[in-house]
C-alpha cells in the first residue's frame, strides 16, 4: 500500500521524499505522517556534503563553479518538502458556522469506525477553536468514551433519562484530548430500549446543547431510535467502509432513514392548508414497511400512488424528498479506484431507486496508527495533529460545516 499524503501532496512531493529520503522510507504508511521540516533539514545537509559544488575541487580556477545537475535537483526537493509541510501547518480556516451544528454519524453496521472517526473528528475541531460536544447516542453498546480516553464515566445518559440528573449539561464532562463529552452506559439492562417520549425528550435536549458542533456517535442499526437520531441532525453523515457487507448496508441506512423520514410526516402539524390525511399516511406505511404486492420496489411507485390518489399532498412529499439529501464518507481505504467505484455505485442506487442525492465528502485512509490508537485510547489527530488523518478529517469538516 503506498503511503498517504496529506493535503495538497502529489506525485512530485512523493519524488522529492525519495529524493532525499529513499524510495524504502517514503514507501512506508506512516512516512508523511511523521515527515517534519527538522528531519528534511537534516537530509538535505547529508546529500548536500556530498553534491555541493563548493565541495568538488577548483582546479586552478578561482571562479566558482556552477551547480551540478544533481544539486539543483536536490535543492528543487528540499523546496517542495518545505513548502509543503508550511502549507500542511497552516491550514486554510474552517468558514464560519454561523448557527450550531449537529451532526449525526450512523452506518448500519458495527465495527467500521464510527466511534474511532466521532472523537477524532471531535478532537479536530476542538483543535481548530469550535467548541465541540461528543454524545454517545449507541445506546446498546456505548463505548465513545473509550476512544476519548476515559475508562469509567462518573453519569451517563442513562442517569438523565432515569431522572437521577436533571440535565444533560450535567453529565458533560471534558476530555484530555479537548472536546465535551455525554457517554453512555450500556451495561444496563434495556439501555437502548428507551420509550418514544424519552427519544423526542432525549433528541430536544441534545439540540439545546450549548456550543458550535455536537456530534452524534451512533449505534450500528437501522432501529426506530437510531434513524430519529440520525434524522435530527443537521449533518447526516453515513460512514461505510468499501467492505461489500459495510457499503450495502450505508444503502440500506439512507433507504430505511428515508422511509422514517416519510413514515413521520404525520407526526407534527403539516403546511397551512394540508390537515393530516390518514389515507395518505396508511398508503406511506404499506409503501415502504408493508409486504408482498404493497410494498414498493422503487420511490418512484409510491409517488405514482400519491400524484393519482392525493395530489395536493404531491408537492408535500417530492419536497420532503429533495430536502433528505445525507452525506457519505468511507472510512479505512486504501485503494482509490475502489473507493470511487463506492461512492459510485451508493450514489446511482440511492438516486435510481430512492430518488435521493447523497454528498461525498471524502475518505479517512487506512492506517496502521488508527488501530493502535483503539488500543492506547489516544485519538491519532491528538498524536498526529499534521498526520493523514487529521488532515483528511479537516477536509471533510470543511465540507460538513
Amino acid at each position: 500500500m503506498s503511503s498517504p499524503l496529506s493535503r495538497g501532496a502529489t506525485i512530485h512531493i512523493r519524488a522529492a521524499a525519495a529524493h532525499l529520503f529513499g524510495p524504502q522510507l517514503v514507501g512506508k504508511p506512516d512516512f508523511f505522517a511523521r515527515l517534519n521540516l527538522d528531519q528534511v533539514k537534516h537530509a538535505y545537509r547529508i546529500k548536500a556534503l556530498h553534491v555541493h559544488p563548493d565541495r568538488a575541487p577548483q582546479g586552478k580556477s578561482a571562479l566558482p563553479r556552477p551547480p551540478s545537475d544533481e544539486f539543483v535537483r536536490l535543492q528543487r526537493s528540499y523546496d517542495i518538502l518545505t513548502d509543503y509541510l508550511h502549507s500542511r501547518a497552516r491550514p486554510v480556516p474552517l468558514p464560519s458556522l454561523g448557527k450550531k451544528r449537529l451532526i449525526a454519524v450512523g452506518g448500519a453496521k458495527g465495527g467500521i469506525g464510527k466511534s474511532v472517526m466521532a472523537a477524532n473528528l471531535g478532537v479536530l475541531l476542538h483543535s481548530l477553536g469550535v467548541k465541540t460536544t461528543l454524545v454517545d447516542l449507541d445506546l446498546g453498546g456505548a463505548n465513545l468514551h473509550l476512544y476519548c480516553g476515559a475508562t469509567s464515566l462518573p453519569h451517563s445518559l442513562n442517569d438523565v433519562l432515569q431522572g437521577a440528573v436533571p440535565t444533560l449539561q450535567d453529565i458533560m464532562i471534558p476530555t484530555k484530548f479537548g472536546p465535551a463529552l455525554i457517554g453512555g452506559d450500556s451495561s444496563r439492562l434495556g439501555a437502548a430500549n428507551i420509550s418514544f417520549y424519552h427519544k423526542r425528550k432525549l433528541i430536544k435536549m441534545v439540540q439545546a446543547l450549548p456550543g458550535d458542533v455536537i456530534i452524534l456517535d451512533l449505534g450500528g442499526d437501522t432501529s426506530f431510535n437510531i434513524l430519529d437520531f440520525f434524522l435530527a441532525a443537521d449533518v447526516p453523515l453515513v460512514l461505510t467502509t468499501t467492505d461489500p457487507a459495510s457499503y450495502l448496508q450505508a444503502y440500506n441506512f439512507i433507504k430505511q432513514a428515508l422511509y422514517r423520514r416519510l413514515n413521520r410526516l404525520f407526526e407534527d402539524p403539516l403546511e397551512p392548508g394540508l390537515p393530516k390525511n390518514h389515507q395518505l399516511q396508511k398508503l406511506i406505511f404499506h409503501a415502504t414497511q408493508g409486504a408482498g404486492d404493497q410494498k414498493v420496489t422503487h420511490i418512484q411507485e409510491l409517488l405514482a400512488q400519491v400524484r393519482q390518489s392525493f395530489p395536493d399532498y404531491f408537492p408535500l412529499i417530492r419536497r420532503h424528498l429533495s430536502a433528505f439529501q445525507p452525506y457519505l464518507m468511507l472510512n479505512l481505504t486504501a485503494d482509490d479506484i475502489l473507493t470511487a467505484q463506492v461512492v459510485s455505485r451508493i450514489q446511482q442506487v440511492a438516486e435510481r431507486m430512492l430518488q435521493v442525492t447523497v454528498r461525498y465528502v471524502g475518505a479517512l485512509p487506512y492506517s496502521e496508527e488508527v488501530r493502535a490508537s483503539t488500543l492506547s485510547l489516544v485519538p491519532v489527530v491528538s498524536q498526529q495533529p499534521q498526520g493523514p488523518l487529521a488532515d483528511a478529517l479537516y477536509h471533510i469538516a470543511r465540507k460538513i460545516l
